[in-house]
């Protein structure tokens, strides 16, 4: 669920009334492996535990979906329940919820559960293990797949991963307050979701051998025995994906660049955009807001651009980022209000409120410091409302040790005595640079320029920092495009790959094996609307498949490649079930 929906989703819940009992039932059966929560064999709505299953929908929030429980033919023996999800008035992903309340403190203090199981079928759903310590709703999760077939699901509480919005509590065992269900997606989507034998584990199962080495950015999809034993059938045993491999930069290419401009000039609209249209890349400009023009009749303020511009590089897919509203020196700026011009609260959150007045599409996540220049104050503000900031420092950056409120980038300083010749020099070095550098490091590299302006303007020009030759910047976006081409690159907007790298660092993958199908779901717990940046992944799938069709929530998705066993794809983290089948 998204940060924008778990709010009203939990509000909903506070008119919800629970009764607890004082004392375990019989019905409770505890083992050296297990404590059974419900096994349904006794009638009625009240587990073993002592809570009270329910369910909960976003009617509360003008929403309309609906859940109904169905009776089958031995009502003891598991909760059957048919859901209908409707939008309504509710601008938020719609929802249903199976739940129940925990009262762990009741429970024997030997019981030292390790991991939550259960068996389901029916559509896919998020468990969300609720905890009297999460106090902002950012409970403990983990997405799981949808399963035509009664599938077991063990769950360690060492793979739930809490929303990354929230504060961040250590999860525990002794504070679980209630255990969910909850059932997303578009609005129209209809299912069923059956669920037995609730459980909480003393002792994990064994782990697969290839989960004992496996390599950091791989991830070990867990095989229902259900599966397992179909699969036992198949002649081609080697269907079975043995992991998801997630690539570093999209693509599965080498390292990442980004290309920023700062200010929000005329030359970045005249000059660099037919450059990077003709190229093929995109790039991120950081405006300084106040000072662009929102009549294109009106003089120029200096060489700043007008505001349709912009808004016409961010319809052609390039970013558009915050840099302050007057190029303010921060580290100087009184803290203040959002409200009062010049101090620093002002200069860092007005430029929301500009940029999305002008440009209505725009997501701004990014952000640029006026001359580099920053402190503690200006950090800590800066990290309340953008996702990352780039400063002035050179360097390269390393996704598993990245400053993202001090981004590393490379700038052209010129000497008084320029060429043409030297001019593209200065770009052969930093060619040269990102070949030893970022590439060989797999790493992520920023380059950082202000006016590109045609060589002989360029020279003569006084007012302006280390301004750029456009032929110079012309043979770099060649090269950059040739090196996208080999997959040496991927070039991409500035917030972009920050997206991609969080995204990453956040990821759930699960999937369900068929005979001719696999079912992947590709999670991260971060909000939709911001992280729905593509991710690039590897599976594992039958050496006879050589045709495939990829569908991600029922619309097409072209396959990167498939080749001896391995097919490669974009997947758009929370957008909905993969179906992967052979044609």
């Amino acid at each position: 669920m998204t940060i924008k929906s778990i709010f009203p989703f939990l509000i909903a819940l506070g008119s919800i009334h629970f009764t607890l009992a004082q004392t375990i039932p019989k019905e409770t059966v505890i083992t050296k492996k297990e404590f059974w929560i419900d096994r349904f064999s006794v009638p009625g709505a009240k587990a073993s535990n002592g809570g009270t299953w329910f369910t909960a929908t976003d009617a509360g929030n003008g929403g309309v979906s609906s859940i109904v429980q169905q009776k089958i033919s031995d009502t003891n023996q598991y909760l059957n329940y048919s859901f209908s999800l409707n939008t309504g008035e509710y601008k938020w992903e719609p929802y249903v919820m199976v739940g129940l309340p925990m009262v762990m403190n009741l429970l024997p203090i030997t019981l030292h559960p390790v991991a939550l199981a259960y068996d389901f079928r029916g559509s896919r759903h998020n468990v969300q293990l609720q905890s009297t310590e999460v106090l902002d709703y950012a409970y403990h999760t983990k997405s799981i797949g949808a399963s035509a077939e009664w599938t077991n699901v063990v769950i360690p509480f060492t793979a739930l991963q809490q929303a990354s919005w929230g504060k961040k509590i250590v999860f525990s065992k002794n504070t679980i307050a209630g255990i969910n269900w909850v059932m997303t997606g578009l609005g129209g989507t209809k299912g069923e979701f059956c669920i037995d034998n609730v459980r909480l584990l003393r002792n994990l199962p064994a782990a697969p051998p290839s989960a004992l080495n496996r390599k950091a950015d791989e991830i070990i999809p867990v095989i229902s025995q259900e599966i397992a034993k179909k699969v036992e059938q198949v002649e081609e045993k080697t269907s079975i994906p043995k992991e998801v491999l997630v690539a570093d930069w999209q693509g599965f290419a080498k390292a990442a660049y980004s290309l920023t401009f700062d200010d929000g000039l005329m030359s970045h609209y005249s000059n660099v955009a037919p450059i990077l249209e003709k190229n093929k890349l995109k790039a991120t400009f950081f405006v300084v807001s106040d000072m662009l023009q929102e009549n294109q009749q009106a003089k120029p303020s200096w060489r700043y651009g007008y505001w349709e511009q912009f808004k016409l590089l961010q319809e052609q897919g390039h970013e558009i980022g915050g840099h302050t509203c007057t190029h303010a020196h921060l580290g100087s700026c009184p803290l203040g209000d959002a409200k009062e011009v010049g101090t620093l609260s002002h200069e860092i959150q007005q430029p929301f409120a500009t940029i999305t007045k002008n440009i209505p599409d725009a997501m701004v996540t990014s952000f640029a410091y006026p001359f580099g220049e920053y402190n503690d104050k200006v950090i800590a503000e800066v990290g309340q409302f953008y996702l990352v900031a780039r400063g002035v420092k050179s360097g390269i950056n390393q996704p598993k040790s990245m400053d993202w409120m001090d981004i590393r980038c490379n700038a052209m300083h010129y000497s008084p005595q320029r060429t043409l010749e030297s001019d593209k020099e200065k770009i052969v070095e930093l060619q040269n640079n990102i070949v030893q550098n970022t590439i060989a490091n797999g790493a992520w590299s920023v380059y950082l320029a202000h006016d590109v302006v045609p060589f002989e303007e360029a020279v003569n020009l006084k007012d302006s920092w280390q301004p750029v030759s456009a032929e110079s910047f012309d043979s770099f976006a060649v090269w950059l495009n040739q090196q996208q081409k080999q997959n040496q690159l991927w070039v991409a907007p500035f917030g972009t790959v920050a997206k991609y790298i969080k995204e990453k660092n956040n990821l759930t993958v699960t999937y369900a094996l068929a005979l001719n199908s696999i079912e992947l779901m590709v999670t991260d717990n971060l909000m939709d609307t911001q992280f729905n940046v593509p991710i690039t992944l590897e599976i594992d799938v039958p050496m006879a498949w050589t045709k495939i069709s990829v569908m991600q929530n029922g619309e097409k998705v072209k396959p990167i490649s498939i080749n001896n066993g391995k097919l490669r794809l974009n997947a758009v983290p929370d957008k909905g079930l993969i179906l992967i089948s052979n044609l």
